[in-house]
């Protein structure tokens, strides 16, 4: 059964797997340099975990329940915080689950979120040719905030989205 639902201390290898898979079919979007390793991993659990504490960051994942009681991460939305009101939006979902509904209900559920942290200033990065994710960000009221291309953090070309939110 499908949950939606902020990050928590129990998702830390259900984090790991979706991490590693995601970077394999998109290592160019992510922020690592290399193939993430377990230790690389586990830093950025606990990055995620102190920041959501200290209200920096909104971390909500879409799981499904496994047959040994785990929880399987099938898309997570990060809002964080950069100065004040403004916050940096990313969002990733399984290959497989895409195109079905589930980029819609976390991006609502974190902007809500963001919204109580007082969050109003929403920005993404997307890659230039991700025209689907570019649609979902547009239906939420994004706007293309500069219709030419830039060099990603990691080199790939992206466009950029603003949302101010009230």
């Amino acid at each position: 059964m499908l949950k939606i639902r902020d990050l928590e201390p129990r998702d830390k290898d259900g984090l790991s797997s979706f991490v590693t898979e995601i970077y394999k079919e998109y290592p160019t979007s992510m922020w690592f340099e290399s193939e993430p390793t377990p230790v690389m991993l586990s830093k950025l659990f606990a990055h995620k975990l102190s920041s959501m504490l200290e209200k920096n960051i909104v971390d909500v994942v879409a799981v499904e329940g496994r047959d040994d009681g785990t929880d399987a991460i099938l898309g997570e939305l990060e809002i964080a915080r950069l100065a004040g009101p403004v916050g940096y939006i990313g969002i990733i979902i399984k290959k497989d689950r895409r195109g079905n509904g589930l980029g819609s209900i976390l991006l609502e559920r974190a902007c809500a979120q963001a919204s109580l942290l007082g969050i109003t200033d929403l920005r993404a990065e997307i890659a230039e040719e991700n025209i689907a994710a570019r649609k979902l960000f547009e239906k939420y009221g994004f706007l293309l905030e500069s219709g030419e291309a830039k060099n990603g953090p990691t080199g790939s070309k992206v466009v950029l989205y603003r949302r101010i939110m009230k």
